[in-house]
Parts: structure tokens; C-alpha cells; sequence
């Protein structure tokens, strides 16, 4: 991501300490549980992995497993954890340090939306990957009703969106999963969502990204700090219910999909 050399993403990376409600620790789980379920034997490589709280998880199924991000400082403290127990990468995700068809599957969860140029970013992970390789994104819905951008965003998609997007990058059998329904808000979490739009409509975060988690204990309760024992955890049934790739949806959360590499042009 040249145009943002400046940018430190920290401020707004799941870290080691960070204070996140259930509800996000739930998220971090099920992404990850969804990439075990495909890396089974697989040589997998994970963009902007953050601080690698998922990658133990991955680790546990996967033949192979790289991990990449931008951050340095997300880096270090997974380089702190693992000390060398899984490669880790500092990279660029538009230009992926990885000659053609190294990895059978690459995951990028809730990072698409920072690219400045995702067409280039997904052409690249058609690239990387082997033939019939598979491509796992997982991304904040924009067309839920009570949706937040988030700060340091670009661009969010809609399901039939991001479906054609893969589709121009040569992707092909896109499936779409739709996760965290949307639930019936109660007046205080409606004053919440709409404190949260209000928050975000200033721009306030956008200049100082850092005041998200100074504010997020007004805003939220039952705070709790993330660590790494994702994976020490175990894993249950994973709910995702399959949606048209080529429609919108206002039901869910959270949207995956999932994509094979098609031919090489």
C-alpha cells in the first residue's frame, strides 16, 4: 500500500491487550475456525495477519503456513510470540513477495477494505496460487442497516460487489456466507449505533485513530483484552448460511466469500 507509507494501521489492528467485546472476540474465532476447515493440508498464506493472533489456529491444520501484514509493529509482537514458528512477512498486499503458485489457499480477513487498489491486490493472490487454489476473504458487510466504516478505510463491499470484483481478478465458483445476523436492537444499542455513526461523521478517528480505543470503553461495556489462546480453545459447529454472491444482503454482519483460481490469462 505505497500511498500510505506514512499510516501506522497499530491503532486499528486486533493486538495482544487489545479491549474488544464479545461480540469481536466471536468474529476473531469463527474467521479463524472458517480457515481451518479449508487449510487441511494446504500451503496457506495469510494477508495482514495482524499480530498472528489466528495463525496458531491455522497452523494446527494447514501443511504450510506464511503470515504477511504491513504493520511493522503488528509484526514484532507476532514475531515475539512464535519466534519463528511460523515465517512471517512484511509486505505489501498489491504486491505479494511470493513467486507464482506458491500456496494452495491465501485468507485476508477484515483488511480489504484498506487497499487503495483491491483489483490489484486480488490479481495478486490469483497469481500466488496454485492451480484450483482457493481464496478466503472475510469483510464487514456496508449494506447491514446499522454499519460503521471503520477508521483508515478505503472502500467497503456489498456482497454482489466484492463477487465481481473476484470475478475481473479471474476468480470463478464464488460463493458468498453470510455470518452474525443482524439482531433486534433495543433503545440503548440503538443510542449506541447511532453514537457510533455520530463518532465516525466527525472524522475524529480518521486524524487520530489512536482515540478509538481511549473512546471504545464509553461506548461499549464488559470489555475484555484479546490474547492468544485462540486456538487453546476448542472448536464447535461454525455458523454460516449461504447467500446469492450476486445480491446484496441487509441480514448479516459479516460476509465471506470464497473463490477458486481460475486460468491464467
Amino acid at each position: 500500500m505505497a500511498e500510505h507509507h506514512e499510516r501506522s494501521y497499530t491503532a486499528i489492528t486486533e493486538m495482544p491487550g487489545s479491549l474488544v467485546t464479545e461480540e469481536q472476540r466471536a468474529r476473531l474465532r469463527h474467521r479463524y475456525a472458517l480457515a481451518r476447515s479449508h487449510a487441511a493440508g494446504r500451503r496457506v498464506l495469510e494477508v495482514a495477519c495482524g499480530a498472528g493472533l489466528g495463525l496458531a489456529a491455522v497452523r494446527e491444520t494447514a501443511a504450510w503456513l506464511v503470515g504477511g501484514d504491513y504493520t511493522t509493529d503488528a509484526l514484532d509482537a507476532a514475531q515475539a510470540h512464535y519466534r519463528g514458528a511460523v515465517p512471517l512477512v512484511r509486505l505489501d498486499a498489491q504486491r505479494l513477495p511470493f513467486a507464482d503458485g506458491s500456496f494452495d489457499l491465501v485468507l485476508c480477513f477484515e483488511a480489504i477494505y484498506y487497499f487503495p487498489r483491491p483489483i490489484e491486490f486480488l490479481a495478486e493472490c490469483h497469481r500466488v496460487l496454485a492451480a484450483d487454489g482457493l481464496l478466503l476473504i472475510g469483510s464487514e458487510n456496508k449494506a447491514w442497516p446499522h454499519f460503521v466504516p471503520g477508521p483508515l478505510s478505503v472502500a467497503y463491499y456489498a456482497t454482489a460487489e466484492l463477487a465481481a470484483l473476484l470475478a475481473q481478478a479471474g476468480f470463478v465458483a464464488v460463493e458468498a456466507l453470510g455470518a452474525f445476523p443482524v439482531e433486534h436492537l433495543s433503545p440503548r444499542q440503538r443510542a449506541r449505533a447511532w453514537l457510533r455513526r455520530g463518532v465516525m461523521a466527525t472524522g475524529l478517528f480518521r486524524r487520530w485513530p489512536w482515540a478509538r480505543e481511549r473512546l471504545k470503553p464509553l461506548v461499549y461495556r464488559d470489555l475484555q483484552p484479546l490474547s492468544y489462546d485462540l486456538a487453546q480453545q476448542p472448536w464447535g459447529p461454525l455458523p454460516v448460511h449461504p447467500l446469492d454472491p450476486q445480491a446484496d444482503n441487509r441480514e448479516f454482519k459479516v460476509i465471506y466469500a470464497l473463490a477458486r483460481r481460475g486460468p491464467r490469462c
